[in-house]
């Protein structure tokens, strides 16, 4: 794990390990990485924590899989192929080898440039949009870490019921492009039956059993000491004089997403 900043959610931590700790303004965090959100072995991390907003806690939780933007590197694959092969098939086309008897002549037939502006273009094409497909993603991951990406999602923390892990399939988990016949997910139950889904992995058992076990001890168990203790402070801060510093909050980030990640 490289600890680039005190914020956790610069941290690069190894696919399928997790850490948990307190942040600065003694809240807890979860972080965790998921090798399915990995593009070119490069991810943000998921990550649950607490954030006070307009005066109240909030649970949160950062899906780095969602709003993701595209590369355009098919869009590059598709012209670069049909630019060379209307230039193959016109150059067949419009200078086309000189007529030769029968028994003399060795230019391949109509079918076969076909065929080979076809193999040209997809070659071509395929090398082209690989190629920026590979630049644009290590661009966007060294200038700003994939910003304006991912989705954040919040609930009141007064709110967070418990944590479960129904089966795989049922929270949207995919293996080979269809739905997980097994293993397990992990959601944030809430008191309105509302819920999160936390994960797009079909964990094993020991797996989900760890990390269900984990967030709950962050979040769940303390959760009416960490109110309580928030409850104190906001009175506290509201009893003090005018001329002291107000308790800062932090505001909800842009479009949802944190403003540095």
């Amino acid at each position: 794990m490289t600890k680039a900043s005190n914020d956790f959610r610069d941290w690069d931590i190894e696919p399928e390990t997790s850490v948990g700790g307190v942040d600065p303004n003694g809240f807890p965090f979860y972080v965790w990485r998921e090798s399915a959100d990995n593009r070119l072995t490069l991810a943000r991390p998921r990550y649950c924590s607490i954030r006070p907003i307009d005066g109240e806690l909030h649970f949160t939780f950062f899906n780095p899989s969602e709003n993701t933007k595209a590369s355009g590197g098919f869009l590059v694959f598709a012209v670069v192929g049909a630019l060379v092969g209307i230039a193959m098939l016109g150059r067949a086309w419009f200078n086309p080898a000189p007529p030769l008897p029968y028994h003399l002549d060795e230019s391949a037939p109509p079918f076969l440039i076909l065929l080979g502006a076809i193999f040209a273009g997809s070659l071509l094409g395929g090398l082209g949009g690989g190629v920026w497909h590979i630049v644009v993603t290590l661009a966007r991951w060294i200038f700003g870490r994939f910003p304006g990406e991912g989705r954040l999602y919040t609930m009141p923390l007064r709110e967070l019921s418990n944590f479960s892990a129904p089966p795989a399939g049922e929270v949207g988990a995919k293996i080979n492009g269809e739905e997980a016949k097994t293993g397990h997910g992990l959601t944030a139950v809430f008191e309105d039956n509302s819920m999160i889904v936390l994960t797009g992995n079909a964990w094993n058992y020991r797996s989900i059993v760890g990390k269900h076990r984990d967030l709950t001890r962050a979040f769940r168990t303390p959760r009416d000491e960490i109110l309580a203790e928030w409850a104190a402070r906001q009175k506290k801060a509201q009893a003090k004089p005018v001329t002291e510093m107000p308790v800062t909050e932090t505001p909800p980030a842009t479009q949802g997403v944190p403003d540095s990640l």
